[in-house]
């Protein structure tokens, strides 16, 4: 699916987050899965622990702050979904009205999995220090 966002996309750059898991097989299915995208576009790679958010949402923050300014900026949060979270709080709670996020499924090309966790269940949270009082103007 990443590599379809992009065909669909087309961006200049690309910056991709992997998320390093719990599974080493969950892992290396990822990584066979998106071998090939590094061969079709100019992408930056980050990895990432699913176990450490607060990082995460860190590197990101770091790189919107670095790429926001000079391009069109368009998030496309496969999953997991401790990293949907991570770049939909980042953009709505800092503010960040000329980032996009975009959804990308595979809809009826794939068959819906109901899945549970089956061992560590990861979590993020921070504290809000803004009262936003004229979400009007802001969303």
């Amino acid at each position: 699916m990443a590599l379809g966002a992009l065909q669909f996309l087309e961006p200049n750059n690309a910056w991709i987050f992997r998320p390093k898991g719990i599974d080493p097989d969950f892992d290396a299915a990822m990584m066979k899965a998106n071998e090939h995208i590094g061969d079709i576009f100019d992408i930056t790679d980050f990895g990432y622990e699913i176990n450490k958010p607060t990082i995460t949402r860190g590197r990101l923050e770091a790189l919107l702050n670095a790429v926001e300014n000079n391009f069109r900026v368009v998030i496309v949060p496969f999953g997991p979904k401790i990293f949907a979270w991570l770049a939909i709080s980042t953009i709505v709670f800092s503010n960040r009205h000329t980032v996009g996020v975009w959804t990308f499924s595979s809809k009826e090309q794939a068959v819906p999995v109901d899945r549970d966790a089956d061992n560590q269940v990861i979590w993020h949270n921070f504290k809000l220090t803004k009262y936003i009082t004229d979400t009007k103007s802001r969303f």
